[in-house]
């Protein structure tokens, strides 16, 4: 459903949510199915990304089994990632954070990812974080 935020809303909005939650939640167990929820983030909230900046009531973060946050970048940039081989510098024009991941590994993970015209996710791995105190110059040195 894409997105979530366009379903009408009634003047208990947090109720209507958890009921259709739970009313979807009984049908996708009796028909072994899957359902993905888009939403945007809330207005004026495109710098953070984490699961109150979500738009809709909080059932949606609370019910969901994984929430992922697609971040698109104005410019491609240059991340370090690890990869089943090492370390390496892939440039990515997408991150992907991981808010949300109640049954597996991974929650608060950032991942390297270039989109292209066709809506197609190439993922390069999990970026890493700089260590504390050190920074990037601008002329990519380290400063301790």
């Amino acid at each position: 459903m894409d997105p979530i935020t366009a379903v009408k809303q009634s003047d208990r909005p947090w109720v209507q949510d958890q009921q259709f939650l739970m009313g979807v939640k009984r049908a996708i167990r009796r028909t072994g199915s899957r359902l993905v929820l888009v939403t945007h983030p809330k207005k004026g909230r495109q710098a953070s990304f984490g699961l109150d900046d979500v738009a809709g009531g909080a059932s949606w973060q609370r019910f969901a089994q994984t929430v992922l946050w697609l971040e698109r970048h104005s410019e491609p940039r240059d991340v370090e990632v690890q990869t089943a081989l090492g370390v390496t510098t892939y440039t990515a024009n997408r991150t992907l954070h991981i808010c949300k991941s109640r049954n597996g590994p991974g929650g608060g993970c950032r991942l390297a990812v270039h989109m292209d015209g066709t809506l197609r996710l190439r993922e390069y791995g999990m970026i890493l974080r700089k260590p504390k105190g050190r920074k990037e110059a601008k002329d990519g040195a380290r400063d301790e």
